[in-house]
C-alpha cells in the first residue's frame, strides 16, 4: 500500500508513542512532538487520535503479515508454516508488551481496529490453509478455530515453553483437519 511519506512517518512515530504510553495516556501533542510537527500540522494529516490509532494498527497488521509471508518459504509444510506464523504473531506482541506494558492497547479488542487486525491474521491463516489444499469453507472454519485458540492461549498461558508446546499441539491438530 503506497502512502504519502509524511503520513507514513507520522504513523511510524505514533506506533512508538502508543506502544510506550497506550491509547488513553497518549495525546495529540505527544504524537505531534514524536513526529516533529506542530499539533495543527498533525491535525491536517489525521483529524483525531482515533484515526491515527486506526492507521497505526493497520500499519502493524500490514507489516507483520508481509514479514510472515516472506518467512514462510523457509518452512517445508503446512504444519511448520502455521506453527511459525502463530508463534511469531503471539511472541512479537508479548515481546512488545513486556518492553512497554501499556502496549497492550495495541492488542485490545475493545478497539475496532484491533478486532480488524485479528481478522486480518485469521484471513492470513485461512489463505495459508487454502494454498495447502483446504476448501474455502473448511479453511475459514479452521482459521477461526485456530485464531480463537490463540487468543485464549495468549491470555491464559504465561510460560513461554508451555505456550510453544500448546500452540504446536493445536497447530498439529488444525494441519491434519479438514
Amino acid at each position: 500500500m503506497t502512502q504519502d511519506p509524511k503520513r507514513q512517518f507520522v504513523i511510524q512515530q505514533a506506533y512508538e508513542v502508543f506502544a510506550r504510553y497506550g491509547y488513553s495516556r497518549t495525546t495529540m501533542g505527544d504524537l505531534a512532538q514524536a513526529a516533529g510537527i506542530s499539533r495543527p500540522a498533525l491535525y491536517l494529516v489525521f483529524p483525531n487520535k482515533e484515526d491515527l490509532f486506526k492507521a497505526v494498527i493497520a500499519w502493524m497488521s500490514e507489516q507483520g503479515l508481509q514479514q510472515l509471508a516472506a518467512e514462510l518459504d523457509a518452512f517445508p509444510d503446512l504444519e511448520s508454516q502455521l506453527n511459525h506464523a502463530c508463534l511469531q504473531w503471539i511472541l512479537r506482541g508479548r515481546q512488545l508488551a513486556s518492553t512497554y506494558p501499556d502496549a497492550a492497547d495495541l492488542f485490545d479488542t475493545k478497539f475496532g481496529a484491533v478486532t480488524k487486525l485479528y481478522g486480518d491474521f485469521r484471513n492470513f491463516l485461512s489463505s495459508m490453509l487454502i494454498r495447502h489444499g483446504r476448501d474455502t469453507a473448511a479453511a475459514e472454519d479452521l482459521a477461526f478455530l485456530l485464531m480463537t485458540s490463540l487468543k485464549a492461549f495468549k491470555s491464559e498461558i504465561q510460560d513461554e515453553a508451555e505456550l510453544r508446546k500448546i500452540i504446536a499441539l493445536q497447530v498439529s491438530l488444525i494441519a491434519r483437519a479438514g
